[in-house]
C-alpha cells in the first residue's frame, strides 16, 4: 500500500506539471499598497510619544508581498522580482502565499511575481513598488511653485548662495518647500533642530516649550530631536504628491524630493537658534558634548537628505535670549572643542557612508559676540561660518540705527564707529567692523559667508519733531515697536517681512506709498522707509544694499551670501544676492518728495547706476565683461590630476594672468577653496603672494578613493582692478593608478628646504615651523590667529606674540610626552614643553589642550611648572 501511495502521488504531480502555472495576481491592498519604508514613523501624532518612539530607522525595510493563485496548474515555487532581478524566493502554499523578506536599498521598483513548477514558469503583471528611504531615492523630483519674480541664475559652485527655511513657515506664511527657488541656491539651512535639556528661554513660548518637552520623552538631555513632527514628517502636502499612504510626508518628505531635483544642493539642519541655545551653555562638560555629538551622528544617519550640520549657538560668552547664561572664559574653548569633535564625527561618517558632510556655524558679528571665541582656531574644523550681519538695531529698545548696514551710519557720533571714547564699549555693530575683527583672528576669507536680511525691524513714534537732522530719521527718537498685522507682513511687533515692506510701503517704483518715503544712507549702504505722520520707521535690506554686500564679498574674496529667511522674500532679495555676487550695478528708485536730496547719496534719476563718488567700485571692476580698456585677467592654470603621496610638492601656476597696461605689475593672492572627499588641511599652501605658489601634500588626506581641492587666484593691477580664477586639483589615493603626470613648475629657491618661508595670508597651525623671510632663522607658531598677518611676522615688530624661536628639543623622560593640541588633558597630567626640557602639570583641564606651555598664550593659567 505504501508503494501504491507513492506511485499515486507521483502520477498526480506529473499530471499537474504538464503545464506552467497560471499567472499569479498581486494583492496590492494586502501588500501595504506596495509602499514600504526603512524609517517607521508615527504619522498620526499619538499623544505622549517622544521622538525616539515616533521615529524608528532600520537598515533594511521589511517587505511583505501577498499573491494569489486561485486556479490552474499546481505551483511549486515563486520568485519576487524588482526591476527584473530576483530578490526573494520560496515555496507556494495554497491559493494565497505571502513572501516576507528584508531589503536594504530604497527606491522605486517594477514589481513582478514569478511562479514555477516542473513544466515552467508564469509571471504577474508589473506593479509600482516603493521602498522609502530618507535620502528620497523613492521619490520623483519635487514639482515647484516658485514666485515668478525670481529670475534664473547659474549658481557658482565655488560661491555660497544660501538661505534659511524655517519649520514653522508652513503655517501662517503658508510657505512650503516647493516655494523655495532652489535652482538659485547652493545651501538651505533648516531651522531649527532643538536639543533636549534645560530650555528656559523657550518657556515664554508656552506651546513651543510643551512641544519640545513632549518630543524629548525617552531622550537624554543634550540629544537632538525634531521639534514639530507634524510639520516635519506628518502633515500631508497633497499638492506635492503626498497622500495618506505616503511613508514620509511633511517638510522632510518634500526636502527629500527637492534633493532629487537638485542633487548638488546642500541642506543642513541648523541646531539651536535664539530661543533654543540654552543647552549649549552646559557643553563645558565633555560628557554632555559627547552625548550631543553621538546624537547628531544618529540624526544624520536617520535623515539622510541632510548634508552635515550647522551650529547656531547664540551666543558663546553670553548675550543670548537667556541673560543668566554664558561664560566668557570657558565658552570659547568649549566652542572650539565642539567643532573639533563634530568634525571628527563627520569624518567618520564620510568614511562609513562614502559621502561628504559639511560643518558650518552661524555666529554674531558684534565685537562682543566675537571676542570670547578664537574663531581663527575653530574654523580649521569647519567649512563655512555664516556671519549673521543683521539685527544690529531693533525695537527691543528705542535706540535707532541700521539693522543690517555694511558700514557706519551718518547719524553716528564721533568715535562711535571705531568705539573710541568712554561712552562706547566697542566698535559699532556693522558688517564691516565684524568681518574685520574675524579676519584679524586669522579666519580665511573664503570661509566667511555674509548675511542678508529679508525682513525689516522697525519702531513707532519717530516723529519729525524729534530729529536733529530733518533729512535723517535715525537722528530721532523711537517710541516703541512697529505695530501691524500679518496681513501687511508684521508677524510680531517690531519685525516685518520684506515682501510686506515692498507691497505696503514701497510700491512698484520703490519710492514709497501709503505715506511712507524711501531713503538710503549711502555711507552705511542701508535703506529705510519712514512715515512722517505716524512715525513708523523701518530699517531693512533692499536691492541696492544687497548688491553692495555682494560687491563687498567680491572685493574681500569672501565666500558668498545667505539670507534670513526665504519665506519673507518675494524674490527681490535673492535676485539681488546673485546680482551683487555677479558684479551688477544696482538700479535705484527715483526718490519722491521728502526723501534725501539726490546729492546726498542717490543717483541722478534715470541714470540707472551709482555715482562713482559714493565710494562704490568702478562698474568695470565687477561686471561679467570687463571694459574695453581693461585687459586685466586672472589665469590659475589648467585643472590637474596627481597622486596623493605625503611630502610631494606641486605648483600652482598663475603666470598666464595678464595686466591691463603694458609695464604694470600684478599682485597675486592664492587661497584654498572648496574640497570634496578630503580635508582642507591635507594640503598646505605656500608662497601665496607669488605668481607660482607651492602646495605640499600633508599626512591628513583621508582619501578613500580620490578627492578634489579648488585653489583660487586673485590678481590685482596697479589701478586696483581685481580678477579671480579657480583651478581644481584632483588627488588620487596613493594606491590608485595615476592617470597622468603633472609637469612641475620651477620652484622659487628657498634658503631652507625643510621648512617654508613665512608668507602673509597663509593659514598656520599651532606648532608650524617657518623660516623668517629676512634671515635663515626658524620660528614655531604659538598664536595661529595672528601668525598670518604682516604685523606679527617672524622677526617683525610684534613677532614674540605670535612666534617663538624654533629649537629641536629632546624628550627628557620617555614616560612624559610632549604637549599636543587638544590632548584631552585632565588635572594632574604631565607634559614636556615643546620649547624646552621643562616638565609641566595640568592645573585647569579645560584649557590645557588649548594653551601650550611656554607659548606666550596665557599658558600660565593652565599649567604649573
Amino acid at each position: 500500500m505504501l508503494t501504491s501511495a507513492i506511485l499515486l502521488s507521483f502520477a498526480c504531480t506529473a499530471s499537474a506539471a504538464d503545464k506552467a502555472p497560471n499567472e499569479p495576481s498581486i494583492s496590492v491592498w494586502e501588500s501595504s499598497n506596495l509602499q514600504f519604508s526603512k524609517v517607521i514613523l508615527d504619522t498620526n501624532g499619538t499623544p505622549g510619544r517622544g521622538y525616539k518612539a515616533m521615529v524608528q530607522y532600520q537598515d533594511e525595510a521589511e517587505i511583505s508581498i501577498q499573491f494569489n493563485l486561485y486556479s490552474g496548474e499546481a505551483t511549486d515555487s515563486y520568485n519576487i522580482l524588482f526591476d527584473g532581478n530576483v530578490v526573494d524566493s520560496g515555496s507556494v502554499h495554497g491559493s494565497k502565499t505571502t513572501a516576507v523578506f528584508e531589503y536594504s536599498e530604497g527606491g522605486k521598483y517594477d514589481l513582478q511575481v514569478q511562479t514555477c513548477n516542473s513544466a515552467g514558469c508564469s509571471i504577474s503583471k508589473t506593479h509600482d513598488l516603493i521602498i522609502a528611504d530618507t535620502d528620497g531615492s523613492h521619490l520623483d523630483p519635487l514639482p515647484m511653485d516658485i514666485d515668478p519674480n525670481n529670475k534664473s541664475y547659474t549658481t557658482n559652485k565655488d560661491t555660497v548662495v544660501g538661505t534659511y527655511f524655517v519649520e514653522w513657515g508652513i503655517y501662517g506664511r503658508d510657505y512650503t518647500v516647493d516655494n523655495i527657488p532652489a535652482d538659485n541656491l547652493t545651501h538651505i539651512l533648516y531651522g531649527f533642530i532643538p536639543i533636549c535639556g534645560p530650555n528656559e528661554s523657550l518657556k515664554p513660548l508656552g506651546d513651543s516649550h510643551k512641544a519640545l518637552t513632549d518630543a524629548c520623552v525617552g531622550s537624554e538631555d543634550y540629544e537632538v530631536v525634531v521639534h514639530d513632527p507634524w510639520a516635519a514628517y506628518q502633515k500631508n502636502f497633497e499638492h506635492a504628491g503626498q497622500d495618506y499612504n505616503s511613508p514620509i510626508k511633511g517638510n522632510y518628505g518634500m526636502m527629500m524630493a527637492l534633493k532629487q531635483r537638485n542633487p548638488d544642493l546642500k541642506i543642513l539642519p541648523s541646531i539651536g537658534g535664539w530661543t533654543l541655545s540654552d543647552p549649549f551653555a552646559d557643553f563645558t562638560d565633555k560628557n554632555n558634548r559627547d552625548t550631543f555629538v553621538a546624537s547628531v551622528k544618529e540624526f544624520l544617519n536617520t535623515w539622510k537628505f541632510y548634508d552635515g550640520v550647522d551650529i547656531d549657538w547664540e551666543f558663546p560668552g553670553g548675550g543670548g535670549a537667556n541673560p543668566d547664561l554664558g561664560d566668557p572664559d570657558k565658552d570659547g574653548p568649549t566652542y572650539i572643542a565642539l567643532m573639533r569633535e563634530l568634525r571628527v564625527m563627520l569624518d567618520d561618517l564620510e568614511r562609513e557612508n562614502n559621502r561628504d558632510y559639511e560643518l558650518t556655524s552661524a555666529i554674531g558679528v558684534g565685537y562682543d559676540k566675537i571676542e570670547d571665541v578664537d574663531y581663527g582656531e575653530a574654523v580649521q574644523y569647519m567649512d563655512y561660518i555664516f556671519a549673521m550681519s543683521y539685527d544690529f538695531y531693533g525695537a527691543w529698545d528705542n535706540v535707532l540705527g541700521h539693522q543690517t548696514a555694511i558700514s557706519c551710519g551718518t547719524y553716528m557720533a564721533e568715535g562711535q564707529c571705531e568705539g573710541i571714547g568712554a561712552e562706547f564699549e566697542g566698535p559699532a555693530y556693522t558688517l564691516e567692523n565684524g568681518i574685520n575683527l574675524l579676519l584679524a583672528q586669522g579666519l580665511p576669507a573664503n570661509q566667511l559667508v555674509v548675511g542678508v536680511a529679508a525682513y525689516g525691524r522697525g519702531w513707532s513714534g519717530v516723529m519729525p519733531s524729534s530729529l536733529t537732522d530733518s533729512s535723517d530719521p535715525f537722528t530721532g527718537v523711537g517710541n516703541g515697536k512697529l505695530q501691524g498685522t500679518p496681513a501687511i507682513g508684521v508677524w510680531e511687533p517690531g519685525t516685518i517681512d520684506y515682501k510686506g515692506i515692498k507691497t505696503n510701503m514701497l510700491g512698484e517704483d520703490g519710492t514709497g506709498i501709503n505715506g511712507f518715503e524711501y531713503g538710503y544712507d549711502a555711507e552705511a549702504n542701508a535703506p529705510w522707509v519712514w512715515n512722517r505722520s505716524t512715525g513708523e520707521l523701518i530699517t531693512y535690506d533692499d536691492q541696492r544694499s544687497v548688491i553692495a554686500k555682494g560687491d563687498y564679498v567680491r572685493k574681500l574674496d569672501l565666500e558668498g551670501l545667505f539670507s534670513w529667511e526665504i519665506d519673507a522674500d518675494n524674490g527681490d532679495i535673492l535676485n539681488a544676492m546673485h546680482e551683487g555676487l555677479d558684479g551688477y550695478v544696482a538700479e535705484l528708485p527715483n526718490p519722491g518728495e521728502g526723501t534725501e536730496d539726490p546729492s546726498e547719496g542717490t543717483e541722478e534719476p534715470g541714470t540707472g547706476t551709482e555715482d562713482p563718488s559714493e565710494g562704490t567700485e568702478d562698474p568695470s571692476e565687477g561686471t561679467e565683461e570687463p571694459a574695453p580698456t581693461n585687459r586685466t585677467r586672472a589665469d590659475a592654470g589648467e585643472d590637474q590630476t596627481m597622486q596623493f603621496v605625503v611630502g610631494t610638492t606641486a605648483f600652482l601656476d598663475g603666470t598666464g594672468s595678464t595686466v591691463s597696461k603694458k609695464g604694470e605689475e600684478l599682485t597675486y593672492q592664492w587661497a584654498k577653496g572648496t574640497t570634496k572627499g578630503m580635508k582642507k588641511n591635507a594640503v598646505k599652501l605656500r608662497n601665496v603672494t607669488r605668481a607660482t605658489a607651492k602646495i605640499i601634500l600633508d599626512d591628513d588626506a583621508s582619501l578613500a578613493d580620490n578627492g578634489t581641492m579648488v585653489f583660487k587666484l586673485t590678481v590685482t593691477d596697479q589701478a586696483g582692478v581685481s580678477r579671480t580664477d579657480r583651478v581644481t586639483y584632483t588627488f588620487n589615493n596613493e594606491n590608485s593608478e595615476l592617470p597622468e603626470e603633472i609637469e612641475e613648475a620651477e620652484e622659487t629657491p628657498e634658503e631652507n628646504t625643510e621648512y617654508p618661508v613665512w608668507a602673509e595670508g597663509t593659514t598656520y597651525a599651532l606648532g608650524d615651523v617657518v623660516q623668517s623671510r629676512t634671515s635663515n632663522n626658524l620660528f614655531s607658531s604659538t598664536q595661529p590667529s595672528w601668525c598670518t598677518q604682516a604685523t606679527w611676522e617672524p622677526e617683525g615688530s610684534n613677532s614674540s606674540s605670535a612666534w617663538t624661536p624654533f629649537v629641536e628639543i629632546q624628550q627628557v623622560n620617555p614616560e612624559i610626552p610632549f604637549w599636543e593640541l587638544a590632548g584631552g588633558y585632565s588635572a594632574g597630567d604631565k607634559v614636556q614643553s615643546n620649547f624646552s626640557s621643562e616638565i609641566y602639570t595640568c592645573d585647569v583641564a579645560g584649557w590645557c589642550g588649548q594653551r601650550q606651555p611656554e607659548s606666550g598664550n596665557g599658558w600660565e593659567d593652565a599649567w604649573v611648572k
